[in-house]
């Protein structure tokens, strides 16, 4: 098996120690790590002709020479945390990593960009992991979770993921943002409300793929199509059972009830949305005074639509305050109110949400 040559240059040899870790953590034999913190050896190695697969390297390194090289991908270590877009130059891309950022995240980002594959110390391809339910939650009506389910999908993907989108709201408007309206087959949705496992083979007409895949929408409502919280079970529990996925992404209503208490206890993890205001903070303040949240690494919190130029109650003295895990995300309606799923994938603020949830 040939290995892939990944080269890491940086002067900072503390930063690229933990970078090195998480490759060979990960990727163990399938990999050849060549790391160079000498300014002296940087100049020598590049002053010849090399072949490399990935080159991870300081932005103050990179010039002409470097850009002639055979490599094959091209990382760029910013100093800079506002978001850059990937640039060409020449003939090569190169793709922006924030220093700062956290390791894990990093890595991520370079996977999502390349095809290598995690191997065993034997240099085997591992199993493919069974497949992770995420389950987007509010309590708070109008905080966004569709478009937060649909921005930890894209992220997702943009790593290299096997993504499903599965909505289990009532009345199902997702495809809004898409630009294939089409709805699930008529006839199908009995399989699923009658719990056939005949569904599996029809499987594929139910599923679109718009960026990433999705359950496609059921017309009309599931209530009009007889299918309660006993076939969303089952929908939702087939489609993992099949790990045909790496992420299954559900997408909820803010009823609390007995769907949103089963997705909770067989999700990997639960990601709950709230706002800053007073009320969407009571709102989840009651919440988890019903599920503890505290103990595990289970739950994640966004306060989504996140704007300086307001007060932010969850700041002031509320429980949310003492979460640990708990991220603030602007609303993509500051830069553009009427936004459609591409515009989502490529201006996507939920990215930081999603390398957090792997």
């Amino acid at each position: 098996m040939d290995k892939k040559n990944i080269v890491i240059a940086d002067f900072n040899e503390e930063y690229l120690a933990a970078l090195e870790f998480e490759f060979v953590k990960n990727l163990e034999q399938s990999v050849d790590i060549h790391i160079i913190t000498d300014e002296k050896y940087f100049n020598e190695y590049f002053g010849m002709p090399q072949k490399i697969d990935i080159l991870i390297i300081d932005e103050a390194l990179v010039h002409e020479t470097i850009i002639k090289q055979n490599i094959s991908k091209i990382f760029m270590l910013s100093e800079s945390e506002e978001k850059v877009s990937d640039v060409n130059i020449g003939n090569k891309r190169i793709y922006h990593l924030y220093r700062y950022d956290n390791v894990k995240e990093n890595y991520h980002k370079v996977m999502g960009q390349t095809n290598l594959a995690v191997h065993n110390t034997a240099g085997m391809v591992k199993n493919t992991p069974k497949t992770n339910v995420i389950t987007v939650y509010s309590p708070v009506g109008g905080s966004g979770v569709t478009v937060a389910a649909l921005g930890i999908c894209c992220a997702m993907k943009k790593l290299g993921k096997r993504v499903l989108y599965i909505d289990t709201n009532t009345l199902q408007n997702f495809d809004c943002y898409f630009m294939n309206k089409e709805a699930i087959k008529h006839g199908i949705e009995k399989d699923i409300a009658g719990r056939d496992e005949l569904f599996v083979s029809k499987m594929d007409e139910c599923i679109g793929n718009e960026i990433f895949e999705y359950m496609k929408p059921f017309k009309p409502s599931t209530i009009a199509n007889g299918i309660g919280v006993e076939s969303l079970s089952f929908l939702t529990e087939t489609m993992t059972g099949m790990n045909k996925y790496d992420y299954i992404i559900i997408d909820t209503s803010t009823d609390f009830d007995e769907l949103k208490l089963r997705l909770i206890s067989n999700s990997q993890r639960v990601v709950i949305v709230t706002t800053q205001d007073r009320i969407s903070v009571w709102k989840t303040e009651q919440f988890i005074n019903n599920i503890e949240v505290s103990k595990n690494n289970k739950f994640y919190f966004v306060c989504n639509k996140f704007s300086t130029d307001r007060e932010n109650k969850i700041a002031v003295g509320s429980k949310l305050s003492e979460i640990e895990k708990l991220e603030y995300v602007k609303s993509l309606e500051e830069f553009r109110y009427d936004f459609d799923l591409s515009y989502l994938y490529n201006n996507n603020p939920f990215e930081k949400s999603a390398y957090s949830l792997l």
